[in-house]
């Protein structure tokens, strides 16, 4: 659950630091499978 943790962190900082911005854009998040419990990869993308 640790990499969730980290995961959530920068996901929070990227909203926090890109939240101000006045662009419209996708931000897209991946997560190597190596980080994973599963070991497969995560993409996420808001």
């Amino acid at each position: 659950m640790n990499v969730w943790k980290k995961l959530a962190a920068a996901a929070l900082s990227c909203s926090l630091l890109f939240g101000s911005v006045g662009a419209s854009a996708c931000t897209t998040i991946y997560v190597g499978g190596n980080l994973t419990e599963e070991g497969t990869p995560f993409v996420a993308r808001t």
